[in-house]
């Protein structure tokens, strides 16, 4: 039996929701398995019923300071002065955690995108295993104004990344095989440097295990009763409007869900707080609210739907398209890794993905019915995509052999 320290980011709730799956799969064979999660990643945790280290309550949340920035510039654009923000609070936690955690305890110490592992000394420092698993290996600058910042951090990235003993990409496409840019890791060329690295290709991973999905008829149920729902809505469609961990693209799912012909479907809103104005938005729109307390368990629920409209987050997107969810994918403006998940899902994940190319302009608005349409089709039904289960196995086996 393997002692393994699950480490993840604070940012959304994509990084803990895969790695809590990963970590159930590995208890279920028999590893010890704890997650060190900022809030409000640590909430999520808990929801799950997972082992949290202690630790993770102490530490300060990452996820207040994008969330900021996206209301301050309706963008996801890096600035230096959030990269600078983010990285004094990742210092603040790194040294909170090495007070009190003991990194030579474990045999294996795997950091899902951890600011508060990238900042640690001690960490680097010790003679347990470190793996690194991410779904980018550089940041790719959206606009003149976020090179000097995408520099920035892709240098450090390089730094820290080098001190691992190995490389977990999630991503949708191999880095190996990336086209040479001269967005560069501040030295050799991304792909020559994964290549070098020996970076190990997993591919994306879904917020739970197959057999942790609740079957729909049971979904529809549990969540009627839950919600108060009468017997008339539960054969109406049901369609879900989902936000990350932050509320970033409140505007744009706003801006779909007054623009659609939805019909006589029920929109579940699992969004967190939206301003006092949304309920102006959605005039003649049925609207059923997700509590808090219903977010971090919806994975377990998702076969209730009919269909859903979320940001191009790639946990969101692999776990829809593994349990046949149609989707329809809107990445968040200015946010690299989005616009690469939307242009890039639909080939990799399935027909279960419709995105939209953007966010702004006539263009969106006049892509809006059409993917509404798409997505609500007759029987509202896709192709499942059963590899990213697989790709859990894949990565269970590999850290077995690696701890």
């Amino acid at each position: 039996m393997a002692r393994i320290l699950m480490a993840v980011s604070s940012i959304g709730y994509g990084h803990v929701a895969r790695s809590r799956a990963l970590a159930k799969l590995l208890q279920t064979r028999g590893h010890y398995v704890e997650i060190l999660a900022p809030p409000p990643a640590d909430g999520y945790v808990h929801a799950w019923g997972a082992p949290l280290a202690p630790v993770s309550r102490k530490l300060k949340p990452l996820s207040p300071i994008v969330e900021r920035w996206y209301q301050a510039t309706g963008k996801g654009l890096i600035g230096l002065r959030m990269a600078l923000e983010e990285k004094r609070i990742a210092q603040w936690n790194a040294r909170v955690v090495e007070e009190v955690v003991d990194f030579e305890g474990y045999d294996l110490v795997l950091a899902d995108e951890s600011w508060e592992l990238l900042e640690s000394h001690h960490f680097f420092s010790s003679s347990t295993t470190r793996v690194y698993m991410t779904d980018f290996l550089h940041y790719t600058p959206t606009g003149l104004s976020s090179v000097p910042a995408a520099l920035a951090v892709n240098r450090y990235l390089k730094k820290r990344l080098e001190k691992f003993h190995t490389i977990l990409h999630v991503g949708l496409e191999d880095p190996r095989r990336e086209k040479q840019r001269w967005m560069v890791l501040w030295g050799p060329r991304v792909g020559d440097w994964a290549r070098e690295r020996g970076v190990e290709w997993i591919g994306p991973l879904p917020a739970l295990l197959e057999s942790e999905a609740i079957p729909r008829e049971e979904a529809r149920l549990m969540l009627s009763e839950a919600l108060g729902l009468g017997t008339e809505d539960v054969d109406r469609p049901w369609i879900l409007a989902a936000l990350g961990g932050t509320r970033a693209g409140y505007r744009e799912l706003l801006e779909i869900l007054s623009r659609s012909s939805l019909g006589d479907a029920l929109v579940f809103l699992a969004t967190g707080t939206l301003p006092e104005n949304a309920k102006d938005r959605l005039v003649g729109t049925r609207v059923v609210k997700l509590s808090d307390n219903h977010r971090p368990l919806l994975p377990r629920f998702l076969r209730a739907f009919d269909a859903s409209i979320a940001p191009a987050g790639l946990t969101t997107l692999t776990t829809h398209a593994a349990l046949g969810l149609p989707t329809l994918a809107f990445p968040l403006p200015g946010h690299f890794e989005q616009e690469r998940n939307a242009r890039l899902a639909p080939r990799v994940l399935g027909d279960c993905i419709r995105p939209l190319a953007r966010t702004q302009g006539k263009k969106f608005q006049q892509d809006i019915r059409g993917a509404i349409d798409h997505i609500m089709g007759d029987e509202m039904r896709c192709s499942a995509t059963p590899e990213p289960f697989k790709n859990l196995e894949k990565t269970s086996d590999f850290l077995e052999n690696t701890a």
